[in-house]
């Protein structure tokens, strides 16, 4: 909940940035495991994990020492023009982070739950629920997050650990990690799944403690990167390695082996895609608040109260992913314009602001 100085704790800020990035990470990560050993590309995701925990820590210092609102703190800075398109760059980020997970949403839903209901309606259901959590602002992203980390993490992991009784082990034992060219463009491919880590210096004025919060990101970090090496993992050993290359979606595969002692339940696949679907909803409801925060930043406020800009940010996410027609196109555009652009510019801005406060602080 909200404090009475209308600021959110360190703790429901870190169980928010764990349910932005846990669905997706987990859901795409071991996609990238395509023409790599099993071993190569487990090195090639702590590779990628190391640079978001350190990417995450370079965060925190810089929200630090914020005294005022991110667009203030840049301009000052870095100037006004500098400022704008830092905006830019980052509202374009989080509309093709928020496509990605509209579409996600809507062809794990069609592919394991409802077959028979199409995307384009199961797309509706997850941006009418993101509308509803932007309409009510931070403190129901914070309530949302609060009361969805206990209910789905934990059985998630649960499921996780019953799952990996039926990894053979013969499958983690063979082939050898090599680092290579491929295991650093897969471990810069995972950094991708974290590098929007920089707009949560947007949320700076709304934190309490802010001095925490670099050590909020990096535990949110190394909680997201060692669930998906074990994830990873518990794949690998129960299909091989070529056995988990060619499943689309090897999570939910791996988590429908799962045998609970005493349960004559079978179809816990169901269950564990219905935790996962639930997990994109606060995480594109979070792309669709920094949509409208960069909006309003961008545009101005207006005289518009009420929830016009909510339902035209909606909109706008829906018709971009109708426009990208796959969820396989959406993947494409998304590691185009998010993974060769706006990742490593805004990177390239936080460590810039990160280096010109170090700097300031030198001089004194």
């Amino acid at each position: 909940m909200i404090s009475e100085n209308q600021k959110i704790s360190q703790r429901q800020f870190g169980r928010m940035v764990v349910m932005d990035w846990l669905a997706k990470a987990a859901l795409l990560l071991p996609g990238f495991a395509e023409n790599e050993s099993g071993r190569s590309f487990i090195l090639s995701l702590i590779a990628g994990v190391s640079l978001a925990v350190a990417y995450a820590w370079v965060v925190g210092w810089t929200a630090r020492h914020m005294e005022q609102g991110m667009y203030a703190y840049t301009a000052e800075r870095l100037g006004g023009g500098c400022a704008k398109v830092l905006m830019l760059f980052y509202f374009c980020y989080a509309l093709m982070n928020s496509v990605l997970l509209v579409r996600l949403f809507g062809v794990v839903a069609q592919v394991f739950v409802l077959p028979e209901m199409s995307q384009s309606v199961l797309m509706a259901a997850v941006v009418l629920g993101g509308v509803y959590i932007i309409s009510g602002g931070l403190e129901v992203r914070a309530r949302v997050s609060e009361v969805l980390f206990s209910a789905l993490l934990y059985p998630l992991l649960f499921l996780l650990v019953c799952a990996a009784f039926s990894t053979e082990s013969g499958y983690l034992g063979t082939g050898r990690a090599e680092f290579s060219m491929q295991t650093a463009k897969h471990g810069l491919q995972t950094f991708i799944a974290f590098g929007g880590t920089g707009i949560f210096l947007f949320l700076g004025p709304s934190l309490n403690k802010r001095e925490n919060t670099g050590r909020t990101l990096v535990r949110a970090a190394i909680v997201t990167g060692v669930s998906v090496l074990a994830l990873c993992l518990a794949s690998i050993g129960s299909f091989g390695e070529s056995g988990m290359r060619a499943l689309p979606w090897p999570a939910i595969t791996l988590m429908s082996s799962a045998v609970i002692p005493g349960s004559f339940f079978q179809r816990w696949d169901v269950v564990f895609t219905g935790l996962m679907l639930a997990t994109l909803f606060p995480a594109v409801g979070a792309g669709m608040y920094y949509l409208k925060f960069l909006s309003e930043g961008l545009m101005g406020k207006g005289k518009n109260r009420g929830g016009g800009r909510n339902i035209g940010i909606g909109f706008l996410v829906y018709l971009f992913a109708l426009w990208c027609g796959t969820y396989d196109t959406a993947f494409r555009v998304f590691t185009v314009v998010n993974g060769y652009v706006c990742v490593p510019i805004l990177v390239i801005f936080t460590l810039t602001l990160a280096i010109v406060e170090c700097a300031g602080r030198r001089r004194g």
